[in-house]
């Protein structure tokens, strides 16, 4: 029953990040694609703040009783969606970040649910001076619950961005298999 339950979960998984795909292809497309009018793309990186201070705020907010490596993964890409337009944001939402949630068994967790939001409008806004994507990160366990967190970011073009993303959503979905 579980095999037949999660098959067909990733199904409609597979089929919402298509229509997700689609859409945002379309976008691409027609140019109506637009990142968030606040993100300040021409600015400096010297004198930023580092990224993974960044980052911390929000694990921090989700708390213990949680797999910290998958919810620095959900951040980091909620903090890379904060770049784009709402519309834009939602579809990427739908392509990666829910069907995340779901494989993950938290897609019924609003505490989490809602720090991942708050790191989406908080990048568009509270850090809207800071041009870079986060490209990746890595922990390191220093033992008795405590992490060292590094954070590599750069300035990247967010259209390029966002064709990676897309080029490599339906992965995601398939490492679960």
């Amino acid at each position: 029953m579980t095999a037949v339950i999660k098959r067909k979960q990733h199904r409609e998984i597979e089929l919402q990040q298509k229509k997700a795909i689609k859409k945002l292809n379309k976008m691409m497309v027609q140019r109506t694609l637009k990142v968030h009018e606040a993100i300040q793309f021409e600015a400096a990186n010297k004198g930023l703040p580092p990224m993974s201070d960044a980052v911390s705020v929000y694990t921090d907010a989700i708390g213990d009783g949680y797999d910290i490596d998958e919810i620095d993964d959900l951040i980091t890409n909620c903090w890379n969606l904060g770049i784009y337009s709402k519309p834009v944001a939602d579809l990427i939402w739908q392509l990666i970040v829910q069907p995340t949630l779901i494989l993950r068994g938290l897609d019924k967790d609003e505490h989490v649910i809602n720090v991942l939001l708050k790191a989406i409008i908080d990048r568009s806004t509270i850090y809207a001076f800071d041009p870079r994507f986060i490209i990746e990160f890595s922990l390191t366990d220093q033992g008795e619950g405590h992490f060292y967190l590094k954070v590599g970011s750069a300035k990247a073009d967010p259209y390029k961005q966002l064709f990676q993303l897309t080029s490599n959503a339906i992965q995601v979905i398939k490492a679960y298999r």
